[in-house]
């Protein structure tokens, strides 16, 4: 029963890689660009591709700036590791920072509030973050802080700039 449990967060995870989101973000951006879509259309991939961009370049800085280790052993020679430990620093959770940016940014752009539940989405990647033991609580609520505050940050300029 614990593989299922761990094999379930580990599938949460991995669908929500910062890189895979950065990824995403690109090609958001790329496609603001290129595609002959309705202005506000544009608009929202455009804030949604930034945010996550920004949400990742400031989630690396602070990572190493605070130098803050994670709560788990990596695996390598070690015994009693964990096989979803990463090689790199803990603080701020850089799933939670991306997938919240991602969500919130669409939110605060799109305006649509009836859709606050795809909040569920970046809540399930930070749990899944916990529930491996390669984040703690702290971790978490420092990317939940920072991927919002991208969010809005970013929701602002464009809004200033339209």
């Amino acid at each position: 029963m614990a593989a299922v449990y761990e094999a379930f967060w580990y599938g949460v995870s991995l669908v929500s890689s910062p890189y895979l989101l950065l990824a995403i973000a690109a090609i958001f951006l790329i496609l603001g660009f290129i595609l002959r879509l309705p202005h506000r259309r544009k608009v929202i991939l455009k804030t949604v591709a930034i945010s996550i961009i920004i949400a990742f370049l400031l989630t690396a800085a602070i990572k190493d700036i605070a130098k803050v280790p994670r709560p788990c052993v990596p695996c390598g020679n070690e015994t009693n590791c964990n096989l979803y430990c990463e090689n790199d620093y803990s603080f701020p959770s850089g799933h939670a920072a991306v997938s919240f940016a991602a969500v919130f940014s669409f939110l605060f752009i799109s305006r649509k509030w009836k859709l606050l539940p795809l909040l569920i989405l970046p809540a399930l990647v930070s749990i899944s973050r916990a529930a491996l033991g390669v984040h703690t609580v702290a971790d978490i609520t420092g990317g939940v802080i920072l991927g919002a505050a991208a969010a809005w940050a970013v929701h602002l300029m464009i809004k200033r700039s339209s």
